[in-house]
């Protein structure tokens, strides 16, 4: 609590986002703005001394550096929501927990985006970079055309651009260096900034002249930590280790100062037919992507890194869209370093639920003789865009004039009062390319659907 204090002096330890939070009836201003602070609101400061004006009594005043928290992309959510339109979707879920958001080129007119702007929120468009489908060597004056002309780096109310994407160390990377120095330098431009999703960029001088690029620039690279799910925990563990922390210790032994301009982006792809890396049904993957922010919020490979990202929401399911945001407030906004959740890495609820072991775990009852067995049927993952080459074991089943063949198990671990999801894939055996309804029925028994 401020107590009588009218005002309050911080030292903001670097470029970047602080919170503030107040609560009672007191109005507070920063740095002799006219406005003032909602109870809870972030904005992006630069390094060095700030003021708050206190003006009324305040129970409790929070002023906190936190990360720059990304998400890829403003319009991403649900494409079925009962009572809820997608903008108050993502009004309610996710802006309150994020403070930076790639969008469209068609997206600078959202009405959220004129709503939150004026807030203090950031909104970069994301362009794919113009090496992808060049049909001519590009030069730099290429690419700072390009650059220059792009929606992030012209309309007022972005305030830059994200490019998609470098992947490793390449040649083209030079052309790219000198570009963005000579871009940002530019007087109508100071304050746009250029992003980029990248991969590991450390493995060579040209990678390595770009990454020191971003960092004389203040740009910053949105690393793509895009990790699928593994089969049991210890390997998660261990491919998480390699994945995240041995690799955030290489950009930051062989490209100094790198980790202050790198914001972590977490692939949390859960739709059907969107890459799935939710892609073996018995593991949490809400587990998942705690343990991955939670090695980030406490490792000392990730000392000083700039933020956290998700990517990307059009390629998620509701529940997971509103999960990460929560994950973002949690370790980013709160500053917790405990886990979020204690729910286990391998979900206790259904056995051999991709038909690994045949049938173990179910109860069957053919139709008919032989009319359902076990079989693997190449292709039937890769429709169902898992990452991972898993979702080729399958039950067949032959229809019947008779009655229906029926495969029952009993699910384990509920508790009472949770919301839970149940999800299955079919499809013709003969011609997995049919669009069709399939006679496929669902009963759940003992619960309220």
């Amino acid at each position: 609590g401020p107590g009588d204090q009218s005002e309050i002096e911080f030292m903001n330890p670097r470029d970047g986002w602080c919170l503030f939070r107040v609560s009672g009836d007191a109005a507070v201003t920063l740095d002799n703005a006219e406005q003032p602070l909602a109870a809870e609101v972030m904005r992006l400061l630069p390094a060095g001394r700030h003021s708050l004006r206190i003006d009324g009594g305040s129970e409790e005043l929070v002023v906190r550096s936190i990360p720059e928290l990304f998400s890829h992309e403003l319009t991403g959510a649900p494409r079925e929501q009962i009572n809820m339109t997608p903008n108050d979707f993502i009004d309610q879920f996710v802006i309150p927990h994020v403070n930076t958001f790639a969008i469209g080129a068609d997206h600078v007119t959202h009405p959220l985006l004129q709503k939150w702007q004026p807030e203090g929120r950031r909104f970069f468009h994301c362009i794919l970079l113009p090496h992808f489908r060049a049909t001519k060597p590009l030069n730099v004056e290429d690419i700072v055309e390009f650059i220059s002309g792009t929606t992030g780096f012209v309309n007022p109310f972005c305030s830059g651009t994200i490019g998609d994407e470098f992947l490793n160390s390449e040649p083209i990377n030079i052309i790219y260096t000198d570009a963005l120095r000579r871009v940002v330098a530019m007087p109508e431009f100071r304050n746009k900034q250029f992003y980029a999703y990248a991969s590991h960029l450390y493995g060579a001088p040209e990678g390595r002249e770009l990454v020191q690029a971003f960092v004389d620039t203040g740009s910053s690279i949105a690393w793509k930590r895009y990790l699928v799910t593994q089969p049991d925990e210890r390997s998660a563990r261990k491919f998480l280790h390699e994945e995240l922390v041995m690799k955030a210790r290489q950009y930051g032994e062989l490209c100094p100062g790198s980790l202050e301009q790198i914001t972590v982006c977490f692939g949390y792809y859960s739709a059907p037919a969107r890459a799935m890396m939710q892609s073996r049904p018995w593991i949490h993957c809400k587990t998942y992507l705690d343990m991955q922010l939670n090695i980030v919020a406490n490792d000392p490979a990730f000392l000083g890194t700039k933020g956290l990202m998700s990517y990307h929401s059009s390629y998620a399911d509701e529940e997971i869209i509103r999960w990460m945001p929560q994950l973002f407030r949690h370790y980013g906004i709160e500053g917790k370093t405990e886990r979020f959740t204690d729910a286990p890495y391998e979900s206790p609820h259904l056995t051999n639920g991709d038909f690994i072991d045949a049938m173990d775990g179910w109860s069957v009852e053919p139709a008919e003789k032989d009319s359902i067995r076990p079989v693997i049927r190449m292709g039937f993952g890769a429709l169902q865009e898992r990452v991972a080459g898993t979702g080729d074991t399958v039950l067949v089943m032959e229809r019947s004039a008779k009655q229906p063949n029926v495969v029952t198990q009993e699910i384990k671990g509920l508790q009472p009062g949770n919301l839970y999801a149940f999800r299955m894939f079919s499809g013709d055996f003969e011609d997995m390319s049919r669009e069709e309804k399939h006679a496929v029925n669902i009963e759940l028994e003992n619960v309220d659907m």
